[in-house]
């Protein structure tokens, strides 16, 4: 939905779409071809309002690109202590010679920043400004480009196909509730279906006699697929939950050496992206009112305390 090539949003929009008609046909079976209890009935469509809307927030929010808020409020920040800085060296940039020298000293440098940034792919850079190759443009950290979006996008921890975008600092919680409701609206829907239910789904399709009327196989179409679904979104709420309390994304996780953002707490991890743990807007896919981070610095763990390694140039895993 964010990405740069209209060809790109064009398939995102198309899968978007395909995923809420797989959401309505369970939804249909389990109203209509089956009977399902009142009781079941009722939370079922709870979780189910639940695990779409998610879906729908994960999908439609920005992930962090360099148009979202966070990242414009940072790019204005560096810009004003550049002025900042000039207006209190004004004579660094009295002369002619000084400018072209500037100019040259920074065609340099960026040439160097891209070098380093292929060169240093795969390690953490903690603190550090960092060049984008692709985007030709500095990014804040923790920040990487999503060659299918065709952006840099703020805490960057995957490309998700099935919703059309990336998953990054603003839309990470959403894609936790989204797996979360989707397991539960699954589980429910196997647990809680009647006549016939999923047991019996599955024993009518086993053992149907092909020379009679056919059933309808519905039912067993929605019991594969609510099958499948738990499966999948149970096993990736897992995943991605001890990946945020570890405080690591699914492309930090290839990193070597240690975390530099690894609080020694797993809950001081899970608030800087869900927020207040006691709010009741936790299981809602809502903003998480992370008010001390924007999703552009993060604090770190000071070397001396990873593991017992002393505070050198390597402690962090940089290359």
């Amino acid at each position: 939905m964010y990405a740069r090539y209209a060809v790109t949003q064009c398939v995102s929009q198309t899968t978007i779409c395909f995923v809420l008609l797989i959401f309505g046909f369970e939804w249909w079976v389990y109203h209509i071809s089956c009977r399902p209890t009142l009781v079941g009935a009722f939370f079922l469509n709870v979780t189910f309002a639940l695990a779409v809307w998610s879906y729908l927030q994960t999908a439609l929010t920005d992930p962090g690109t360099p148009r979202s808020p966070e990242w414009e409020a940072w790019r204005i920040s560096r810009q004003e202590q550049t002025v900042k800085f000039a207006e209190e060296d004004p004579a660094a940039a009295s002369t002619t010679d000084s400018l072209e020298t500037a100019a040259a000293a920074a065609a340099t440098a960026a040439q160097r920043r891209a070098s380093a940034s292929r060169s240093r792919h795969s390690c953490w850079r903690p603190g550090e400004v960092t060049w984008c190759p692709d985007c030709q443009a500095d990014r804040p950290e923790r920040a990487h480009h999503c060659s299918q979006c065709g952006y840099c996008i703020l805490r960057m921890d995957h490309h998700c196909p099935w919703v059309g975008t990336c998953i990054g600092w603003r839309n990470h919680k959403q894609f936790l509730l989204l797996n979360w409701w989707s397991f539960w609206t699954s589980a429910i829907w196997l647990l809680t279906v009647s006549r016939p239910t999923a047991l019996q789904a599955l024993d009518l399709f086993t053992s149907m006699n092909y020379g009679a009327a056919p059933p309808s196989l519905l039912p067993v179409a929605g019991v594969l697929l609510a099958a499948t679904f738990a499966l999948i979104t149970g096993g990736m709420f897992l995943f991605s939950l001890s990946m945020v309390c570890r405080n690591v994304t699914a492309i930090e996780e290839l990193f070597p050496g240690e975390n530099p953002y690894n609080l020694p707490g797993y809950l001081d991890n899970a608030r800087q992206l869900l927020g207040n743990l006691n709010s009741p807007r936790l299981l809602l896919p809502l903003d998480s009112c992370r008010k001390t981070l924007t999703g552009v610095a993060f604090p770190m763990v000071p070397k001396a305390q990873m593991g017992g390694l002393a505070a050198s140039a390597g402690a962090y895993g940089t290359c």
